[in-house]
């Protein structure tokens, strides 16, 4: 019994949920993400009435500017450490090991929905004005 091994390894006794049920729907979705990033992406023609807007940037590119492995570490490895910090601090393994669950099934339906808008070609823009 598996949960029966969380239990004795980890003290994660009333860990709410199916623990094999709630990873094998991450991989479920991260297999999905992965497989929408090979579809061929949506190629948006700019009319020429917003060039005037990628011409003259309210603010200079180098300013703003994140690449990508920065906005990964941002976005996944600090709150990792920080609920690594606090649950270690407060001897509480459990609420890290739920806070980790909750942060991996928010980043993978935010990336898959993500794949969708370059997929379909969405756009958060209001096209009607």
């Amino acid at each position: 019994n598996v949960n029966k091994l969380i239990e004795d390894g980890l003290g994660l006794m009333t860990l709410r949920g199916n623990l094999i049920i709630e990873l094998s729907l991450r991989i479920s979705l991260l297999l999905i993400y992965w497989w929408t990033d090979e579809q061929i992406a949506f190629e948006r023609v700019i009319q020429k009435e917003e060039w005037w807007l990628y011409k003259n940037p309210h603010t200079p590119a180098d300013l703003v500017t994140v690449t990508t492995p920065q906005l990964f570490w941002i976005v996944a490895f600090i709150p990792t450490a920080i609920f690594l910090v606090v649950g270690t601090c407060q001897r509480r393994p459990k609420d890290s090991v739920i806070a980790f669950l909750g942060l991996t099934m928010a980043l993978l339906l935010k990336w898959n929905h993500n794949q969708r808008y370059k997929v379909n070609g969405w756009t958060s823009t209001a096209r009607f004005l």
